[in-house]
């Protein structure tokens, strides 16, 4: 869903934009008062509701912001357990490294992070290198890690790369299932964004990751196991 959140700010912004043919909905259901409108999920419903009729009382931003923080509230009431740890570690990640680029150029953090949860105050409130969200939030110290390094492809391909190991860390006990699957579409969306970025053979194929995706599975499962 989230990649369809520029054409729907477009859409709000200039109340135009070009119908996307990966997305499940159109932008003209956005108004509450189309018949379509109950068909989009909930978040975008309350995003609507929100801000159709104030659309030019608000910035970019803040639509912006608000969209992230209605979409992270409608994860994290999914009920499944790995949409949820996803979601907060997306938004975690997410608000940190805009809680560093706002330090980094002198910009009020508040008007830039997303949501009101305890991390999100923490990083309002402290310098992401304090130990306060050093030990709230492990993954920092991992990340400024990879923030040291001045090549910026070679940075963005790292946090991608740990966005990958955090995915297989999540599953790491889970066999064929809805975890797996959901994992597998995470890494997709991965792949799909570095395929944009640079053409290269260096950049495994859909069906070579669903390739070593059934080979852990059946090394992790004897069930799955039709050679023994």
């Amino acid at each position: 869903m989230e990649q369809g959140h520029n054409s729907v700010l477009e859409y709000f912004t200039n109340e135009s934009a070009e119908q996307d043919p990966t997305l499940p909905y159109r932008p003209d259901w956005f108004d509450p008062e189309s018949e379509q409108f109950g068909l989009l999920p909930a978040y975008l419903q309350r995003f609507s509701k929100k801000f159709w009729q104030k659309r030019s009382d608000h910035t970019i931003l803040e639509m912006e912001i608000g969209l992230f923080d209605e979409y992270y509230q409608y994860l994290r009431q999914s009920e499944n357990g790995f949409i949820e740890r996803w979601a907060i570690l997306s938004l975690n990640m997410r608000n940190y490294l805009t809680a560093k680029k706002c330090e980094e150029f002198t910009i009020l953090k508040q008007s830039q992070v997303v949501g009101e949860d305890d991390f999100a105050k923490r990083l309002v409130e402290f310098q992401t290198d304090h130990k306060e969200i050093q030990v709230d939030w492990p993954l920092s110290t991992v990340i400024v890690e990879i923030l040291k390094n001045d090549n910026l492809l070679k940075k963005e391909l790292a946090l991608d790369q740990l966005k990958w190991d955090l995915i297989d860390e999540m599953n790491l006990f889970n066999y064929f299932s809805i975890e797996i699957i959901l994992g597998y579409t995470l890494k997709l969306l991965i792949l799909k964004r570095w395929q944009k970025i640079h053409q290269s053979d260096e950049i495994t194929s859909y069906e070579k990751i669903s390739e070593n995706i059934w080979t852990k599975e059946i090394e992790k499962n004897t069930l799955l196991n039709y050679n023994e």
